[in-house]
This record gives C-alpha cells, sequence and structure tokens, in this order.
C-alpha cells in the first residue's frame, strides 16, 4: 500500500467488492456504478492495507451520493463521494490522492492499482496489484483498433497496455 496510499477496498457484507481513492481523510471518490444496489448499512471501506480482507482500519460509512448526472446505461458521470462515519489520521499507509488540473496528453503514462480479478469471473487477489498503462485519446479509443465506438463520451477517458487490463472488482479504483 505504501506505493497507493490512497487505495481504499470497497466491502459490501464482508467482501470486496470496488476499489475507492482517499479525497480527504473521510470522503472517498469511487464510481458511482459501484454503488447501485447497496445500502450504507452493508457497506465498509478498508484503507492503509495492502490486503483487501486484513490489516489497516475498517471503518463504517455514513452516507454516499453519485453524481446528479450519472446515467447507468452510458456510464457518462460514472462518479460518487462516500463520507466516513469516521474520519481518518493521514499516515504513510493513508494519503489523499492528487488530482491533475488538467487532461492527461496521449500516450501519458498512468497507473490503475486494485483487488480485482487476475481474469474474467476468477476471484478476487488479497495483495493489492498494478498495472501501468498509457493514456489514449477518445476518438482513437472510439476507433476500430479498440472498438468501443460511441461508448466513449466527452467526459470519459481511456487507457491501454497490450494484453493488460483492469477487470472486475477494479471498479472505481484510482487511475
Amino acid at each position: 500500500i505504501g506505493n497507493f496510499p490512497w487505495q481504499v477496498s470497497l466491502q459490501r457484507t464482508g467482501s470486496h467488492f470496488c476499489g475507492g481513492a482517499f479525497y480527504n481523510s473521510n470522503i472517498i471518490v469511487t464510481a458511482a456504478h459501484c454503488l447501485q444496489r447497496v445500502s450504507t448499512s452493508v457497506l465498509k471501506v478498508r484503507a492503509g492495507s495492502s490486503n483487501w480482507n486484513s490489516g489497516g482500519v475498517l471503518v463504517r460509512v455514513a452516507a454516499f451520493k453519485n453524481h446528479e448526472g450519472y446515467n447507468p446505461n452510458t456510464m457518462v458521470n460514472d462518479i460518487a463521494v462516500i463520507r466516513l462515519a469516521t474520519s481518518l489520521t493521514m499516515s504513510s499507509t493513508i494519503k489523499s490522492i492528487a488530482l491533475t488540473t488538467s487532461a492527461p496528453a496521449n500516450g501519458a503514462a498512468a497507473t490503475v492499482s486494485g483487488w480485482g480479478t487476475t481474469s474474467s469471473g476468477g476471484s478476487m487477489a488479497v495483495q493489492l496489484r498494478y498495472v501501468n498503462l498509457k493514456i489514449v485519446g477518445r476518438t482513437q479509443c472510439a476507433s476500430s483498433t479498440y472498438g468501443y465506438g460511441s461508448e466513449i463520451k466527452p467526459s470519459m477517458i481511456c487507457a491501454y497496455a497490450v494484453g493488460k487490463d483492469s477487470c472486475q472488482g477494479d471498479s472505481g479504483g484510482p487511475l
């Protein structure tokens, strides 16, 4: 977790299902689609650990809010914030993520981290993993080379590496 101290595990009834990132000591940024059909009563956040199932701190969630313009059909504005029930003390293993002030250039280096599956339908990784990617422009991302076509909207970003990917359970995590 030392390399990704902003990374958190979102857990529903004790199991990891999505990632998130610290914005500050009690606000987490994640994907809105992660919070569909989930209530605060079963939602917890693990922070400060490389393992989703042990270590660090496990904190209850006070509330969450999806972006008002979130559209689950097009995935436009797929972003949400979570307010923790307890503010956490920042440390070497719990830090706020630095937010970008401008769109990254095509070809810029990017990293995705998470506990997602390592193959479609596989089991979640216990240890935090990461993959280095390159930013791909939306026009190129929508091209036949990548095949996303009209699914790519102006508010979205694409990143790619040959033979590498994020997978189920990585949603909502930092890029």
